[in-house]
């Protein structure tokens, strides 16, 4: 069980400390607690199993409340640390596990006697308040005698009644990569020899524990999470991760405080399925058969040394080549590459876990039939969507790449908009023409609208005339990915709309996109759901599958940290839209037209003072365009097919002056 707030806090400072007296095997998972053990099932049925967790939950919690905060017990001895979920609670979560293994047995012969166990991490002793059958959370397990006086001290500073909320989840992973430590890389590396792995700083790697203790030169071979290419990597930079970075979340449920209820806080597949085979060439089906493993904290019963490991499988595995191997690999042709997608017929390995809320930002990813997208588009007196192709894929020539900012923001234009516009009763009232004459219904508003704006009227404007300027140039636009904020998917509608190609060609929302999260101190923004933005009259692909959620937006992170996030998802998303060919448009912020294309040119981040300089000459709707190379595969920066929008600033009119 994975807390939020302080309790979390506190668990992640004990881990934090305890890693310099040495490292235990709980570390290579994070904080939770296991109510099913690892069971098969076949990947078709992620979605039943879901709303099967719902109904469980939902069953369970409104005839016997869960007591929050979480009645937990501290247990210390010399090879397991936990804590250990008490009774009225216990039963509770018992309860809704057997219901979700009853009815998951439809699905999965012979799940219930493999899932009997309840393993939450550790090898327990024989007592009365640790049993086999016990939940509960692991601290420290399999650490030598030397570390014990040590993290019993660190113990004291977990008060197990410390606030926290929690959530249901439903995970998975893959079993192929079982046995295999993850590492992150600190410091890119670009390959000096044929055999040599390339890496981006914070690629993730798989690296057996047997090459790193046999190692003699600082070279061990390693698998690229981002591309799952292998090749040689040296140990020095890397650093060891938990396993659980690179799990795969199905379906979310955060239990309310009343411990009543449960409310949808969706997780859906964030790095296995990235498109949808209408708009990429890749069908949701030829992922559902890939091999996965449910998230479960090592079982009590299992020998200390038994590692137990796995890797979220990406569509980005499946290809052998990719932007971050280019050099390092050998180009397959398309025919192969589809050969492999379809030739894999694994099975899926599913499970459940109590884990923490890490925000409340909802993305409610279902997958969803033609008629119930049509539905929702039906509400807003719109007709189906079309579904002829807009183009005939592959295109020829070479691919490109084009990075947009958004257009012209209310809060920036008028300050606290918001608070003037709206009414007590909540109703909005525009005042001043440059405001929307309407704005969208959202969970929360108006609060929502305070770090997640829209566009002005001139800022649509703005964007309408970058579409002119797309189709003036003869600049076809073939995929669109966008930032979750309003402003953005604003931005990006309008540019289509003006192409006239907007209701033939969604838009993906993708959360990495979004700005540098060191400028939200309050946490991530709250964004409009996609139900919301379909709603709205937004044309947004369902079916899409983010490079990164919303849930691994970090509000700490670094100017380094930045610019890797916008590399990898940018470079992800080229990788995939590989063998289509064509511009790949992305509509984000200022700081996107540098930290998208920087390491794709194989350049080196830049300090944050550096590049909060450079924003300032980055005006709305401005755009940063690279080019692939025929020859080597190399991009590199290219003149934009159009100079953005000029015009000058047009202040707030004031008519009593008139009065003087």
């Amino acid at each position: 069980m994975r807390p939020s707030g302080p309790l979390s806090t506190q668990i992640y400072n004990f881990w934090d400390e305890g890693q310099k007296i040495g490292r235990n095997a709980a570390q290579n998972l994070m904080p939770h607690i296991t109510l099913c053990s690892y069971f098969k099932v076949g990947a078709e049925h992620s979605s039943r199993l879901g709303e099967m967790l719902v109904s469980a939950a939902t069953s369970v919690l409104s005839s016997s409340a869960l007591l929050l905060p979480l009645p937990l017990e501290k247990y210390c001895s010399q090879n397991y640390m936990g804590l250990f979920v008490t009774a009225p609670a216990a039963p509770v979560l018992q309860a809704i596990k057997r219901h979700f293994l009853q009815a998951a047995a439809s699905v999965c012969s012979g799940l219930e006697a493999s899932s009997s166990s309840s393993g939450g991490g550790g090898s327990v002793v024989s007592s009365s308040s640790a049993t086999e059958e016990d939940l509960h959370l692991t601290l420290a397990y399999s650490y030598s005698a030397t570390q014990y006086p040590g993290l019993e001290a660190l113990l004291q500073g977990v008060h197990v009644k410390a606030p926290a909320s929690w959530e249901l989840c439903l995970y998975s992973r893959e079993s192929r990569f079982n046995g295999l430590e993850l590492y992150r890389c600190h410091r890119g590396q670009d390959p000096s020899h044929s055999d040599s792995l390339s890496l981006l700083t914070g690629d993730y790697v798989y690296v057996s524990a047997e090459a790193v203790s046999a190692c003699s030169d600082g070279w061990v071979t390693g698998t690229s999470w981002l591309t799952g290419c292998s090749g040689l990597v040296p140990l020095n930079c890397l650093v060891r991760v938990p396993e659980s970075d690179t799990w795969t979340l199905h379906r979310g449920l955060t239990i309310t405080s009343d411990g009543k209820n449960i409310e949808m806080t969706d997780g859906t597949p964030a790095h296995d399925k990235l498109f949808d085979d209408s708009c990429e060439g890749y069908s949701s089906s030829s992922i559902a058969g890939t091999t996965s493993t449910a998230i479960a904290a090592p079982d009590p019963s299992k020998s200390p040394g038994v590692q137990q490991s796995g890797l979220s499988l990406s569509l980005l595995n499946l290809l052998d080549h990719s932007e971050g191997s280019r050099r390092s690999t050998i180009v397959h042709s398309d025919a192969n590459c589809s050969d492999r997608l379809q030739s894999l017929g694994t099975t899926l390995e599913s499970g459940v876990s109590v884990t923490a809320a890490t925000t409340d930002v909802q993305y409610h990813r279902t997958q969803l039939t033609q008629q119930q997208i049509d539905q929702l588009y039906a509400k807003v007196n719109k007709g189906p969507r079309k579904l002829s192709p807009l183009y005939n894929f592959p295109i020829a020539g070479p691919r490109k790449l084009i990075v947009m900012r958004h257009g012209e923001r209310a809060d920036f234009t008028f300050g606290e908009w918001h608070q003037i516009c709206f009414n007590e009763a909540g109703l909005y009232s525009r005042a001043d023409l440059n405001l929307q004459p309407k704005v969208p219904v959202r969970k929360d508003s108006p609060h929502s609208f305070g770090k997640d704006c829209p566009l002005t009227r001139v800022g649509e404007l703005q964007a309408q005339l970058v579409g002119e300027g797309f189709t003036a140039t003869h600049t076809p636009i073939h995929h669109v990915f966008c930032s979750p904020a309003l402003r953005c998917v604003m931005t990006a509608t309008s540019v289509l709309r003006a192409m006239n190609i907007a209701d033939r060609l969604p838009l993906k929302i993708e959360p990495g996109l979004f700005e540098w999260l060191a400028w939200y101190h309050e946490g991530v923004p709250q964004f409009m759901s996609l139900e919301e933005l379909v709603a709205a009259g937004f044309n947004i692909d369902m079916n899409y599958r983010h490079v990164l959620p919303v849930t691994r937006l970090v509000p700490e992170e670094s100017c380094e940290q930045y610019y890797t996030r916008s590399g990898r998802v940018s470079n992800a998303l080229l990788t995939a839209t590989r063998l289509q060919g064509g511009t790949v448009l992305l509509v984000a912020h200022a700081a996107s037209l540098d930290t998208c294309t920087k390491q794709l040119i194989g350049g080196h981040p830049r300090n944050s003072t550096n590049m909060t300089s450079l924003l300032k000459k980055v005006p709305y709707c401005a755009l940063s365009s690279a080019e692939e190379s025929p020859t080597d595969g190399l991009w590199s920066l290219v003149e934009p097919p159009f100079r953005s929008p000029t015009h000058c600033a047009n202040h707030t009119y004031d008519w009593t002056i008139w009065r003087q």
